[in-house]
């Protein structure tokens, strides 16, 4: 009887030890009952880690993060950016998408301009003053997009239309 009550002492000090001794059980935990609340609330489905959140509702997707990837697929021909991703909402395939990012330098910002002038996105707004730098148009097919950038802040974003999705 000793023995049992010794092994479930040392079993019982085991599991208190490890999960006050390391946090990424209780943060796991925590990022449960966050999801469960904010899947309530939103009606999606949701999922929060250390490093951003993703949300999914209605076939539109919504995650923000420190350094995400390029959303390629949602993005049709635009280039990927010379700057972190931060945020990123993008519907079902060939829907289109928004993407926030930080960290672009001014040379960066004007050659991505030019960049999409080039790739025919014509007759919207072009603006380039000492606070910001926006494009806008459409290609020869319908797509459009619209990239804007802050300079002080040095961020931006940049939302892509393809055609027949407007």
């Amino acid at each position: 009887m000793k023995k049992l009550n010794i092994g479930i002492f040392l079993l019982t000090a085991a599991i208190v030890v490890s999960l006050t001794g390391c946090g990424s059980v209780q943060n796991k935990i925590s990022e449960k009952v966050n999801e469960g609340i904010a899947e309530k609330a939103v009606g999606g489905k949701v999922d929060i880690t250390k490093d951003g959140v993703k949300v999914q509702k209605d076939g539109v997707n919504y995650e923000t993060g420190k350094d995400l990837k390029w959303p390629k697929e949602a993005m049709g021909d635009l280039p990927e950016p010379k700057a972190k991703i931060i945020s990123v909402v993008n519907g079902d395939a060939g829907k289109g998408g928004t993407v926030a990012y930080t960290g672009m330098s001014l040379e960066d910002a004007k050659a991505y301009a030019e960049t999409l002038k080039g790739l025919g996105y014509k007759g919207g707004m072009s603006i380039s003053d000492g606070d910001i730098i926006s494009h806008s148009g459409k290609n020869e097919n319908g797509a459009s997009v619209m990239f804007i950038y802050n300079t002080s802040p040095k961020e931006g974003s940049i939302m892509y239309t393809p055609a027949g999705a407007q």
